[in-house]
């Protein structure tokens, strides 16, 4: 049997921004503010990423922090995300649940402060481990 591949990008990282996690307004990840990510599950060619994948939140120092709804990642995992109708995903993330239920239905709580975020995939293609795959950026909505 063989061995599972898991890899772990850390969305800032893969950005090549300095100081922390920033959005595409170089300002960092807080839930001062409200961000999204799309097509956080779709890779360039367009096709799903393989495997599995999920999005995480940790707070400031890297920890999982309580929230309304015990979620502390999204991903192939969760049965009840509403994808877009042309088959990608936007996650939302900020401290105060949507009040648009396709939102709800996507949102991944913010910590208070500052936070980072990670995409976990198991077993990924070459694409996703090589970097000729990267994350979208995360943006800023508010």
């Amino acid at each position: 049997m063989p061995s599972a591949t898991i890899g772990r990008i850390h969305l800032c990282g893969v950005a090549g921004l300095s100081g922390g996690c920033a959005d595409n307004a170089a300002k960092r990840l807080s839930a001062e503010r409200r961000h999204k990510l799309i097509n956080t599950q779709i890779q360039h060619s367009g096709k799903r990423q393989p495997g599995s994948a999920t999005q995480s939140i940790y707070n400031e120092h890297h920890f999982f922090i309580k929230n309304p709804i015990n979620r502390f990642s999204v991903g192939t995992k969760n049965k009840d995300l509403k994808f877009n109708t042309d088959g990608s995903l936007t996650i939302y993330v900020q401290a105060e649940a949507p009040a648009d239920p396709v939102q709800r239905a996507n949102w991944l709580p913010a910590p208070k402060g500052d936070f980072s975020l990670y995409v976990r995939a198991y077993w990924p293609k070459a694409a996703t481990t090589d970097g000729s795959w990267t994350p979208p950026p995360v943006q800023k909505t508010s």
